[in-house]
């Protein structure tokens, strides 16, 4: 509705993944993989259809900027290795990734003084007296006042990052009534370039170089237990179950500036079933863990006094 000139594009690629197994025995599989993940490019429509006035205060702000992003490139690296244990009763799955991600699409916001009947403004209908063009569609810079009219506007940007990791779980049937679980997750990831300016007013930077991707913890894992029985003179068997989650510390934005505080929460279930039939209570976060579950940097509009500076001032959507 609000795109005055429709922009299309059109992708055609080749997805290559390639596997190669190994099973020594009934209770081995190791492996080795190498896929390619692709993402379809975004059109910035602001800056593919800006006028030459426009155009230039874009790419003023970010050199090199474009109407249209390449699409996300992910070369992925897997080693893996799953085993059974003490005659089936045991297993563990364990990999090792790495992963280099091209093109990683992030945002950053513009301040531009807009022309008077550009698409930004909403061509024709959208200069108006109100939008900084007293004077209708003029082609002219925006101007209210006597003051330049400038506008806030986000556009897509990319970067560079590289993802490594090990993934882990297992489980045991130590007796026929008890078994156990656990899992385990180290995601490391560390930008090589990336360019992220909504808190550059209180940071002082742009670049995110060497910093974390933001919102998925580096460290995480759960451990589980569960024990069944029957009883006795009844159809009816009866279970209980207990599992521990940990989530490590998210950083809420690029900039890493900001975080989730790690959290723990035990949960815990005990029932009875028979065929057809299951009655269960349950306790979740039995300990009371008082923590964010997630976080993410937000700009607050009540605070801002005008659009230059709409992003000095920030906090944190929880």
């Amino acid at each position: 509705i609000l795109t005055s000139t429709p922009s299309s594009l059109t992708q055609d690629k080749f997805l290559p993944r390639v596997i190669a197994r190994w099973t020594p025995s009934e209770d081995t599989n190791v492996y080795a993989s190498w896929a390619k993940g692709l993402l379809s490019p975004i059109i910035n429509s602001e800056i593919a259809q800006a006028t030459p006035r426009e155009l230039a205060q874009y790419e003023s702000q970010f050199p090199g900027i474009s109407g249209v992003v390449e699409g996300d490139e992910l070369d992925m690296f897997e080693l893996g290795w799953k085993q059974q244990w003490l005659n089936g009763r045991a297993q563990t799955n364990i990999a090792y990734y790495w992963g280099d991600w091209k093109y990683m699409k992030g945002r950053s916001v513009f301040i531009i003084q807009e022309d008077c009947g550009s698409f930004a403004h909403g061509g024709v209908s959208g200069a108006t007296a109100a939008a900084g063009c007293p004077d209708g569609a003029t082609g002219l810079p925006a101007v209210l006042n006597g003051q330049a009219y400038v506008n806030s506007r986000n556009a897509n940007v990319p970067g560079d990052s590289t993802l490594k990791g090990i993934e882990f779980e297992g489980s045991i049937l130590l007796t026929e009534k008890v078994s156990l679980r656990s899992t385990f997750t180290w995601a490391h990831s560390e930008y090589e370039q990336f360019i992220f300016n909504f808190v550059q007013p209180i940071a002082g930077f742009t670049e995110m170089k060497g910093n974390q991707n933001a919102r998925f913890p580096e460290f995480s894992g759960s451990l589980s237990a569960s024990y069944e029985s029957d009883i006795g003179g009844t159809d009816w068997g009866w279970f209980l179950n207990s599992d521990l989650n940990f989530v490590g510390k998210t950083y809420a934005d690029e900039s890493n500036l900001s975080y989730c505080k790690d959290y723990t929460t035990t949960n815990v279930r005990i029932g009875a079933q028979r065929e057809g039939l299951r009655v269960e209570a349950f306790v979740r976060n039995l300990f009371n863990e008082d923590a964010w579950a997630a976080c993410a940097r937000w700009t607050d509009f009540d605070a801002a006094p005008g659009l230059v500076q709409l992003t000095q001032y920030q906090g944190i959507a929880v």
